[in-house]
């Protein structure tokens, strides 16, 4: 089978690319050939056909679309179907198969899924793009109903995001005795509340002294950065690392020196957490984690076993204290994670993808 998937990118810096790379490798592994375009960053070498086309924000309009039909258009007429892997190409998924009759599908994460449908003018041309999709994968049950209570769809599955068990550690973990570290990663933004994060590392700090906190991301809010900033300094948290600009062996090095990993997402306006793969990349390496209730995370983490989802800053001090006093619940945590990650190795992932496609090109070619 040939798939042609349309991707913002795949670089391995970001959720969209680790997500669509990880999607596409798995099912090249199962025999798939993918056809794959992106709009920014080059495509890894390992894709044999990539083409660039234009990159579509708030100030989209269908005619950047019909032009970069136009321009792949002769590399999709042997395709079985075409994958959006992105929310923001669906307008262009939506066209290829109106012209050429290919199954369209789609994959929801969650931000750039809604935020179009609170836009009046983007209404207009991605709820059609939305309703012609053959399916639309959500990420998440969360990123469903939040689409759900925008559109109704009957074309709506869910398939949750993986992991790539080979690029993170997957042995067992004991604490380390000394300094306990927590850590975050995602964008320094609102949606992914590291203040919140701040003012927990601020209620362990008595108690557990010599506490450190790493915060790793990109500075998506300079507004956001700077509070961040500020409420470290004014309660002299001298402990707390953050970190802009790291390499992804860099970043792996984090998530195995770590003991609690920590990311409280929370819903922002039509801004939402639909899944969280950093819930996952904790989980590889054998990481509890801690996320909030309100998101994708509820799914991400298996409360109980993975990690803990709480419902405030009370809680998530609670939940590490155990960890960090209770040797035994931590083996425990940690293993369980393990087993976690491997649910949703992307080699086993990917069939349910192949599957669905198999199975919608059949009905195609009745």
């Amino acid at each position: 089978m040939k798939v042609a998937f349309l991707a913002d990118n795949l670089n391995q810096d970001n959720g969209w690319g680790v997500y669509a790379k990880n999607l596409i490798v798995s099912l090249q592994k199962h025999g798939l050939q993918p056809v794959v375009f992106v709009s920014r960053g080059r495509p890894n070498i390992l894709f044999a056909k990539a083409y660039l086309f234009s990159y579509y924000d708030d100030s989209f309009k269908k005619s950047k679309a019909f032009l970069d039909y136009q321009k792949i258009q002769r590399y999709l007429k042997e395709v079985d179907l075409v994958h959006v892997l992105h929310e923001p190409y669906a307008y262009l998924g939506g066209i290829i198969k109106n012209k050429l009759k290919k199954p369209f599908f789609l994959t929801g994460h969650g931000t750039y899924l809604i935020k179009p449908l609170d836009n009046t003018r983007l209404l207009k041309l991605y709820q059609p793009a939305y309703q012609s999709a053959d399916k639309i994968i959500c990420v998440s049950q969360y990123t469903r109903n939040q689409l759900r209570q925008r559109l109704r769809l009957n074309n709506l599955t869910v398939i949750h995001n993986g992991v790539s068990i080979n690029q993170f550690s997957g042995f067992k973990r004991a604490r380390a005795k000394n300094p306990p570290q927590l850590l975050s990663v995602g964008g320094l933004k609102e949606r992914k509340n590291q203040m919140f994060g701040l003012e927990v590392f601020r209620q362990l700090k008595p108690i557990f002294p010599e506490i450190k906190y790493n915060i790793i991301g990109t500075i998506d809010s300079a507004d956001y950065f700077n509070k961040l900033q500020q409420f470290i300094k004014a309660y002299k948290l001298k402990d707390v690392s953050i970190m802009t600009n790291i390499t992804v062996e860099s970043l792996r090095k984090y998530y195995h020196e770590s003991d609690i990993f920590l990311m409280p997402s929370k819903k922002v306006g039509c801004d939402i957490e639909g899944f969280g793969l950093v819930y996952l990349e904790a989980a590889a390496s054998g990481l509890p984690a801690i996320g909030l209730q309100g998101s994708g995370a509820s799914e991400a983490i298996k409360d109980g076993f993975s990690g803990f989802v709480v419902n405030d800053q009370n809680q998530a001090v609670d939940q590490i204290k155990s960890l960090l006093t209770k040797p035994d619940l931590y083996s425990q945590i940690s293993q369980a994670a393990l087993t976690w990650a491997k649910e949703h190795d992307w080699a086993s992932l990917a069939l349910n993808y192949l599957n669905l496609y198999e199975r919608v090109v059949a009905e195609y070619q009745k």
